[in-house]
């Protein structure tokens, strides 16, 4: 009896000791998880120059349509710059047309503890920096909330409304960035429609849901965001931002709804009238290749309207029609896009115009109009089996489609259907040379060059407009050779091959002492175009280039008796999964090879691969790799 007593007393000790060690790594697990977070927090408080305690979002669509934002924030100023510049002011666009804009309070919680509620003379209305000589958005203002009292430690408190009438937006909608350019503590973002209206949303980057109530008129939708991360400036981001946390939502029935509202006003269905269809017959008259004649309105649309740098929303999205456009000169992006697409469809050109998103905002019903995507034409030339797309805002030397490889367009048309562009293979965009030079006593150059340059890389329409674009394609002193030293092999909007006859050329180089030191040219639309110089030693967010591409370099030089190169034979090669680098050097006396070749292989290139990219791109533009050093006069 009273082993079995032990044995059962055993028994109940281990499971005690198995559930008391359990319970200790489990919570001891959680407990380092929240330790982590909380230290994390420290540090951003730490290098922060003020941090959003707190900070409230609230949107309220009433039964009229007409819609209520409710604004407030807790900010505590850590640093001097905190108030001397970035939060010394803040800053509300909004329309008196259609919205009507109250200040709750706006007060200053001093170091001491002293309250400063803000003067009167502190809240001025101007004329937002974007509608500055623009006549057609005079009506838009900016309140400017300068905010008193300000000190290290202090806490501002803002409180405002903004209240919108019905039909000037059609529908509620939004793509917010949660993060500011400083922490949030909290962020409780607050939603409220109608009972029985159709709502779509959707949380990118962050996985928070809401919390929904609902009463016998209204449905809440209510998410509660903890320590938010800052967004911080870094040259080269994603243009849409696709990669901060983000909410979108909208109270259309789907996507096509909300598109197919907004293409019914008139700016879209109007005709041009008889002054821009004298002007487009007088811009392409004696023109026969349509493609030529696209691009002829384009350079009209793109340098003769001026680009008004207003966003769609301080309008409502409501857009003035053709004639308006063109009568005073000017327009936002789509409003030219619009009368560009109106000009070549006049002519006989088949186009149509598209918005274009980051796909990950397709991805979902909640995408919406404030997802602020391109507006593009895109064009179908009878003569050519490629399809184009045209910007009607800047000139550019390719197909706009390389541009946006990876991305998802809309057509701007009833019943528009997603269409998702095919991520071009980066490594086919290709610059490749070939060169044989022989330098003389004098400095003169001889010899050949072969350059055969594909897809994104390919000037084709600037050559296409300009034939001398041809003998442009390098720089350095060899950026300007004469048609009759060309000889073209293909000239095709894929592909451009040219091999240029050097003759006359002259190497510059400078002297110091006894030494003649020059630089090999480059292609112009390599690399070097990306102005990419200069890499921080670490990087938060992912860096976006216009492409990923292949770039490569053989050149064989020799020089004339007397005269040496003096260059280190150089093997480096670098590899990892942002891309490659290559380049080796030879030289033998009066001879010298020299072969580079970068390979870039995504066009975005994440944080964790940043470290790759930096080595490579290190690499690529040392001058050392690109200098020749010659001895000898």
């Amino acid at each position: 009896m009273n082993k079995v007593y032990l044995k059962l007393d055993v028994s109940i000790k281990k499971n005690i000791m198995t559930f008391i060690n359990n319970f200790k790594n489990k919570y001891l697990s959680i407990f380092i998880i929240i330790l982590a977070i909380s230290l994390n927090v420290i540090a951003q408080e730490e290098d922060a120059d003020a941090v959003f305690l707190k900070q409230i979002r609230e949107y309220q669509l009433n039964e009229d349509g007409s819609l209520d934002f409710h604004y407030q924030h807790q900010l505590k100023y850590l640093t001097y710059y905190s108030f001397n510049s970035k939060y010394g002011e803040t800053f509300i666009v909004y329309n008196p047309q259609y919205q009507k804009l109250k200040i709750n309070n706006s007060m200053t919680t001093m170091a001491n503890g002293k309250k400063v509620i803000a003067p009167q003379n502190s809240f001025n209305e101007v004329l937002p920096r974007f509608a500055s000589e623009v006549p057609a958005y005079n009506n838009l203002r900016e309140m400017v909330v300068t905010h008193t009292g300000l000190e290290r430690n202090c806490i501002v408190d803002l409180d405002y409304t903004l209240k919108t009438d019905k039909d000037f937006f059609p529908a509620l909608m939004g793509s917010d960035v949660l993060s500011e350019s400083s922490p949030i503590k909290e962020l409780i973002y607050i939603i409220k429609i109608p009972k029985g209206k159709t709502f779509n949303y959707a949380t990118l980057n962050i996985n928070v849901k809401p919390e929904i109530t609902q009463t016998d008129k209204q449905t809440t939708y209510k998410w509660v965001f903890k320590n938010i991360s800052p967004h911080i400036y870094e040259v080269y981001q994603q243009n849409q931002q696709e990669y901060l946390p983000r909410l979108l939502y909208n109270t259309a029935k789907d996507y096509r709804e909300l598109f197919n509202t907004f293409i019914t006003q008139e700016a879209f269905n109007a005709e041009i009238n008889q002054d821009i269809k004298s002007l487009v017959d007088s811009l392409i008259k004696n023109e026969t290749n349509e493609l030529k004649q696209a691009l002829k309105l384009q350079n009209y649309v793109v340098n003769e309207i001026r680009y008004y740098h207003v966003p769609l929303y301080c309008s409502g999205f409501k857009l003035r029609n053709i004639e308006e456009v063109y009568k005073s000169n000017g327009g936002n992006e789509l409003e030219k896009a619009i009368l560009l697409n109106a000009m070549l469809n006049y002519s006989g050109i088949n186009s149509e115009i598209v918005a274009v998103f980051a796909s990950e905002f397709i991805q979902t019903e909640a995408v919406n109009l404030m997802n602020g995507g391109l507006h593009l034409i895109k064009i179908n030339p009878k003569d050519r089996s490629t399809t184009m797309f045209l910007s009607s805002v800047q000139l550019h030397n390719q197909n706009y489609k390389y541009q946006i490889s990876g991305k998802t367009i809309i057509p701007l048309k009833k019943d528009n259907v997603s269409v998702a562009i095919g991520r071009e293979n980066s490594l086919s965009n290709i610059s490749s040379l070939k060169g044989t030079l022989n330098i003389t006593k004098d400095n003169k150059l001889k010899g050949n060059i072969k350059i055969d340059i594909t897809k994104g890389l390919n000037p084709y329409l600037a050559i296409l407009k300009d034939s001398t674009e041809l003998g442009k394609l390098l720089n350095c002193y060899l950026d300007d050779i004469e048609i009759k030293n060309i000889k073209v092999a293909t000239k095709e909007s894929e592909k451009t091959s040219v091999e240029y006859i050097i003759t006359d050329k002259t190497l510059k180089a400078y002297k110091s002492g006894n030494f003649s030191i020059f630089e090999l040219p480059q292609i112009k639309n390599g690399a070097d175009s990306y102005g990419i110089k200069i890499l921080s030693s670490n990087r938060i967010s992912p860096i976006e280039l216009p492409l990923g591409f292949k770039e490569e370099y053989d050149w064989e030089l020799t020089l004339s008796e007397g005269r040496t190169f003096v260059n280190q034979n150089i093997n480096i090669e670098e590899e990892g999964k942002a891309g490659s680098v290559f380049i080796e050097i030879k030289q033998n006396g009066d001879k010298i090879k020299v072969k580079r070749q970068i390979k870039l292989s995504q066009d975005i290139i994440k944080p964790e691969f940043y470290n790759d990219f930096k080595k490579i791109m290190d690499i690529w533009n040392n001058s050392n790799y690109r200098q020749l050093i010659i001895k000898g006069e």
